[in-house]
């Protein structure tokens, strides 16, 4: 004869509680932030070539260059991530299957990697539209 577990008041077994899954609030601003850090590293090193503060020579130029490179592909994927990983807890969040309690940073994280893609978005068309135009040389050499 199978043993019938019993609940608190000695009835039927309760239900077992619905799984919450932890908030990623911490890893989505984490991950905002580190784009911030590339995108203002990246800006800052470009600003300060075109202002005259950092000189680059021809060996020099290929090495900003591609570390420039790396640091904008780290920058977009990091917003990236955050973006995802704060719409998918957020959906999770209104569905009861995720804590609520880190709502808040979620969506401050989600809105900076936003701002931070759109903000990049329209300094890479201003420097393309730069570029073409021809107002200032390619700031790495020829």
């Amino acid at each position: 004869m199978p043993i019938e577990a019993k609940g608190a008041a000695g009835g039927p077994a309760d239900p077992p509680a619905p799984l919450i899954l932890p908030h990623r609030a911490a890893a989505v601003t984490a991950f905002s932030l580190i784009g911030l850090a590339c995108c203002v590293l990246t800006a800052g090193v470009w600003a300060a070539i075109r202002l005259g503060w950092l000189a680059v020579d021809a060996g020099s130029g290929s090495l900003l260059f591609y570390s420039s490179l790396v640091t904008l592909t780290a920058y977009v994927v990091f917003c990236l991530a955050a973006w995802t990983m704060a719409t998918t807890d957020l959906a999770a969040m209104a569905a009861g299957r995720t804590d609520p309690s880190g709502r808040w940073v979620t969506l401050l994280g989600k809105l900076l990697a936003m701002g931070l893609l759109l903000a990049g978005a329209a300094f890479a068309l201003l420097a393309i539209i730069v570029t073409i135009r021809g107002d200032t040389p390619w700031p790495f050499g020829e």
